[in-house]
């Protein structure tokens, strides 16, 4: 009885949740959620980055540089990932407009934030920004799906009260070109299970852990839910309901 009540109010639950994973009863298809909605990208930008000024330092509330990364991919071949983006005049906050893809001179691409921010998110620092606590923490490389190349992530957005969202691009080397696929909250990399594990709060005592798995294309697909309802446990520890994808829908486990 109390497993059918859980799923129950699960049901409504799930329709409710943001960057992470679209929360679903016993038989909802299990799909990326998304916050908000955008244009297209990876063009370059015609927006300048800002040079050096005589003193050799650039306005920091004006794009420029904010970090650069090394890539491997494709078995080896180096890529150079520059983050443009500039500081918040107001405060200590910082946020990435675009990110450039280099191999040696040669521009590959131009990843634009506002394909993620209109698939999944929200401004951040401003229109068409992330929002960042530093820099330096503002964007990563990690190889996400396994496959040997390194993967773009970048800071989304401060959330009020949870998990950080971030975006994340996956190198495709069919198109030459990171392509962007989703945003998680909280995530983690388990390199052993290969899976990435995403972590978030619903609601206070009610804890999401989505797990995501590569597909035969490289995708990332969510293959199972753990709901760890903390008001309903015996007081020692929560009520964990399992569910796992079957046909794209997300199916109570038994």
């Amino acid at each position: 009885m109390k497993r059918n009540l859980t799923a129950l109010a699960l049901a409504t639950v799930l329709l409710l949740s943001g960057c992470g994973g679209n929360d679903s009863g016993k038989t909802e298809t299990a799909s990326q959620p998304t916050q908000e909605a955008a244009p297209e990208n990876t063009v370059p930008s015609g927006t300048p980055v800002q040079e050096p000024e005589e003193s050799g330092e650039p306005d920091k509330t004006e794009d420029h540089v904010l970090s650069t990364l090394e890539a491997s991919v494709d078995g080896g071949r180096g890529l150079t990932l520059c983050a443009i983006g500039k500081q918040r005049a107001d405060m200590d906050q910082w946020g990435v407009r675009e990110v450039r893809v280099y191999e040696g001179d040669t521009l590959l691409q131009t990843i634009s934030v506002q394909e993620a921010i209109d698939a999944d998110g929200v401004d951040g620092i401003d229109t068409g920004y992330t929002q960042c606590w530093s820099a330096e923490e503002a964007m990563s490389v990690e190889d996400l799906n396994f496959d040997g190349s390194g993967d773009l992530d970048l800071f989304g957005w401060i959330p009020a009260s949870n998990t950080v969202p971030h975006y994340y691009w996956l190198w495709d080397s069919g198109s030459n070109s990171y392509r962007y696929a989703l945003c998680l909250q909280g995530a983690s990399v388990d390199a052993q299970a290969q899976e990435v594990v995403s972590q978030y709060h619903y609601e206070n005592g009610v804890d999401y852990n989505d797990y995501y798995a590569p597909d035969d294309s490289g995708n990332l697909v969510l293959v199972r839910r753990e709901i760890a309802d903390w008001t309903q446990g015996d007081g020692q520890a929560p009520l964990v309901t399992v569910y796992t994808v079957k046909n794209g829908q997300l199916t109570l486990a038994q």
